[in-house]
């Protein structure tokens, strides 16, 4: 088995935000650029795959994927696509900033920083079925594995782990630093 490098540089990437895998490849956006690039981490080839619809994509602060639907977070409102397309469909707006997307087979996670929580919305029906508190002070990304809801605090550097259905702690936060923001 080939070593992969421990760290990656994406060519034409600016400002990126979100990673998630699909076939075997690192998918990220430069919401600057509004590139939706896909990295082959064992070359560091870096191919943009939207080239049609890249001001769609500029702006965006996080992502997620389920089979070969796309979906992305910018401003207030939650978006996806098709892969083989790359055309948004608004899926949701809200009344506040999203930071933050992951999903669930059958919900979509959400974190509002500017309301300190975490909403959860049925895929099928767009109902909200949730709201927790946000663990964190700063912008904050989510990933689910199993049970577990993983909450990324990027101003307090800080990982929490809550339980997925009541946003109740699972694990003690892991601090890198003492101080927030050093």
């Amino acid at each position: 088995m080939t070593a992969l490098p421990a760290t990656i540089y994406p060519c034409p990437a600016y400002s990126l935000r979100g990673l998630v895998w699909h076939q075997e490849r690192a998918i990220s956006v430069d919401s600057y650029r509004g590139y939706v690039l896909a990295i082959d981490p064992g070359t560091e080839s870096t191919i943009v795959l939207n080239q049609l619809t890249t001001e769609e994509f500029v702006g965006v602060t996080d992502i997620a994927i389920s089979g070969n639907i796309l979906w992305v977070v910018k401003e207030n409102q939650i978006s996806y696509c098709q892969w083989d397309d790359f055309n948004l469909q608004l899926y949701l707006e809200l009344p506040h900033p999203i930071e933050g997307i992951t999903l669930s087979e059958g919900g979509v996670y959400v974190v509002c920083g500017s309301i300190r929580e975490i909403l959860v919305f049925g895929r099928a029906t767009r109902t909200l079925l949730r709201r927790m508190p946000a663990p964190g002070t700063g912008a904050e990304t989510l990933t689910l594995k199993g049970e577990k809801l993983w909450v990324c605090d990027h101003l307090e550097e800080t990982i929490y782990c809550l339980d997925a259905k009541t946003g109740g702690a699972a694990i003690v936060p892991l601090l890198p630093t003492l101080i927030p923001g050093d």
